[in-house]
């Protein structure tokens, strides 16, 4: 896809129309230079700011968007209560001393040694959910960097949609001078009228208008750009790239099942359908009673002997069985299935909305390309030459003239609608990265 502006052409053909030359009047080359440096200051000196790429925007944002921070952070706390959950419980040493002073003697005097055995294969099952856990917390991870890709992606082509809208309001702010300059001149060679003199004056305000407009567009784009990179004092500069080029052809039901494939959102939903199973497993075990193992050696200072005695104790399951943990952790797997159902009705919601933006951004694209761009265009060249020879008055150029401009900007539009929902539907719909 290309882009068809005729500006150039539109230009020179406004250039060409009769007027009356007053030296005190700028160039025109000094007429774009102002118009640059009033729409964008930070691109006085372009030649300085090297062009950044969109790879090269990509791994900034890597580097330095908090949201990736704080996902590696969940990520490695969900690993350490892996390591922590199958942990067995330590030893516990003591002192014991008995009858001291029994006649006159310290008594009986030693230590023991008391050690929990955790049964019913408990440890192993903490280890099995927090697992599941690490994997959700892997699949965050996973899609947390999609989100920051596809946001720098749509940043970046909302940026070049904004440059060159920015551009196309300032060639119609010049063209709108251009025609004010010249309804002026035919006015004072009595050729013209008061009437289309004030028409062109309106015409350059509302010129104006827009290409202040246009150039806070484009600041707004680069600063959304900064933020999600990570780096909001980044100062806008060029970017290598561009809306033109092919665009994948999408299929909506081959998309709903790269998405079941693939969608960290409902691999993440699976993985805690795993956890809440291994816990419900965990709550099943937790009456099987743990064993506490005591040993107790003992030096007798009376009768000069050494005691052992060994103690075993274990809780008996009768009251408490562990009901109300094992209702919850049912509970929690019924809630867990049904959340996957959720995830992936709200994936096919959020598909079909992405799919409509992409399926009218490709049918507008088609036709401004193939029809709607090239009648612009020669509209314009026909009336702006029967303008010059008086066969059509100024309204009537400048309604061709707004419906060129109105019709590129539409174009433009569309294309970076066309790019961002491309973008959202391959990224399997993960955006919006610094949101909670």
């Amino acid at each position: 896809m290309r882009i068809k502006f005729a500006t150039l052409r539109l230009i020179a053909l406004a250039a060409a129309a009769p007027m009356v030359c007053v030296a005190a009047q700028p160039t025109r080359e000094a007429n774009e230079a102002k118009l640059r440096v009033m729409q964008n200051p930070a691109q006085v000196q372009p030649a300085q700011r090297p062009a950044m790429t969109l790879a090269e925007l990509e791994g900034l944002a890597l580097a330095n968007h908090p949201g990736l921070g704080r996902a590696t952070a969940q990520l490695r706390s969900a690993q350490g209560d892996w390591l922590q959950s199958g942990l067995p419980p330590n030893p516990v040493v003591g002192y014991s001393g008995n009858q001291m002073g029994d006649l006159g003697t310290a008594g009986q005097q030693g230590g023991y040694v008391e050690q929990e055995f955790v049964t019913g294969g408990k440890l192993r099952l903490n280890r099995a959910a927090a697992a599941a856990e690490v994997r959700a917390r892997d699949q965050q991870l996973r899609g947390m960097q999609m989100r920051v890709v596809n946001d720098v992606r749509l940043r970046f082509y909302d940026v070049l949609v904004a440059q060159q809208s920015r551009d196309l309001a300032g060639r119609l702010q010049f063209v709108a001078e251009e025609g004010a300059r010249t309804a002026e001149a035919l006015r004072k060679a009595e050729e013209g009228n008061r009437i289309d003199l004030l028409q062109a004056q309106i015409e350059v305000q509302n010129a104006q208008i827009t290409a202040i407009n246009a150039g806070n567009r484009y600041l707004s784009a680069w600063r959304q750009l900064a933020a999600v990179i990570g780096m909001p004092y980044l100062q806008p500069q060029p970017l290598a790239g561009s809306l033109q080029g092919a665009v994948p052809t999408l299929d909506f039901n081959s998309v709903v099942d790269r998405l079941y494939a693939e969608s960290p959102e409902r691999a993440a939903s699976l993985a805690q359908v795993v956890r809440a199973r291994w816990t419900l497993q965990r709550e099943l075990a937790e009456p099987t009673p743990n064993i506490n193992v005591q040993t107790l050696i003992q030096q007798n200072q009376v009768t000069d002997e050494a005691n052992i005695s060994v103690q075993a104790t274990f809780p008996l399951p009768l009251w408490n069985r562990n009901q109300g943990g094992v209702r919850r952790a049912q509970a929690d797997v019924a809630a867990a299935r049904t959340n996957v159902s959720r995830v992936e009705l709200d994936l096919q919601q959020r598909l079909a909305a992405a799919f409509e933006r992409y399926s009218n951004a490709q049918q507008q694209v088609d036709r401004y390309e193939k029809s709607i761009l090239p009648a612009a265009e020669e509209s314009l060249r026909l009336v702006t030459a029967g303008w010059q020879q008086g066969e059509f008055d100024y309204l009537t150029r400048l309604t061709s003239q707004r419906t060129f401009f109105q019709v590129n900007l539409a174009y433009l539009n569309a294309l970076g609608d066309l790019r961002a929902s491309v973008i959202e539907i391959e990224g399997l719909l993960l955006k919006d990265s610094l949101k909670e």
